[in-house]
């Protein structure tokens, strides 16, 4: 569905309230376009933006998280044919578990992108609803010329009735956009988290054992004196030994 014109239905309707409020002259009447002022948003770029956080899979335009899965697929399959032991059991480990993060990481891009799709249709026909009461309080403003002086208490009770339905409707809409918002935020703000938290996670994980993490774990290490620790200064990995004096003497 194509939701480019819903911007230009929130302007029109703003407008067209604003231009009616002049002649109404009553407070419920400077609520409505007070609040469809806070609504005006543009539910076609929304939609848009929709694609840009869903994956391929599912119709977005997201290939980064499949393309780094593949990689490091392959960098599996080609380290399993030339390394072995502990160390390669440990750079499993660290496979697994950033591969898991990328799982969960497409999952909630994907929500998010559907999210904002479904936010996009009820803004969009929010702009519609706007564009009703508009025209409705534009109606109302020609009849109120035209009857405010020779049919004055009919003009009263349609105000009423017309000052209810139309701050009860944007008052609705409103509460809807706003809750709709509100579940965007905290989407985006877990796949923000789980951005930053996939980024450091393969980095941090420990792909070939040391000494202790090997005691830890029940196993031997494969070397006696000899380990490898990680340097977070120079993010290398680095020759490290605790004791040189066996054997020496």
């Amino acid at each position: 569905m194509d939701f480019t014109e819903g911007k230009g239905l929130y302007m029109t309707a703003f407008t067209t309230a604003s231009a009616a409020a002049l002649v109404i002259r009553r407070p419920w009447a400077n609520y409505v376009i007070l609040t469809i002022g806070i609504m005006i948003s543009d539910p076609g770029r929304m939609s848009s933006s929709a694609d840009t956080w869903r994956t391929i899979d599912r119709g977005g335009m997201t290939s980064e998280l499949d393309a780094l899965g593949n990689e490091l697929t392959t960098l599996k399959t080609t380290l399993a044919d030339q390394w072995e032991g502990a160390a390669f059991e440990k750079f499993t480990e660290a496979y697994n578990e950033f591969t898991k993060s990328l799982d969960t990481l497409k999952s909630t891009r994907n929500n998010a992108g559907e999210a904002i799709d479904q936010s996009a249709k009820l803004y969009y026909w929010g702009a519609r609803i706007c564009g009703l009461i508009a025209g409705l309080m534009a109606a109302y403003a020609t009849l109120l010329v035209a009857f405010r002086f020779s049919a004055p208490f009919v003009s009263q009770v349609v105000d009423f009735k017309l000052g209810k339905i139309a701050v009860e409707a944007t008052r609705k809409v409103a509460l809807k956009h706003g809750i709709a918002l509100g579940v965007l935020a905290g989407l985006m703000y877990t796949a923000i988290t789980q951005s930053e938290a996939s980024g450091k996670a393969f980095p941090m994980m420990q792909a070939i054992p040391t000494e202790i993490s090997a005691l830890k774990s029940g196993a031997m290490p494969e070397f006696t004196n000899v380990g490898v620790d990680y340097d977070i200064p120079s993010g290398q990995l680095l020759p490290s030994q605790s004791d040189l004096t066996g054997g020496l003497g």
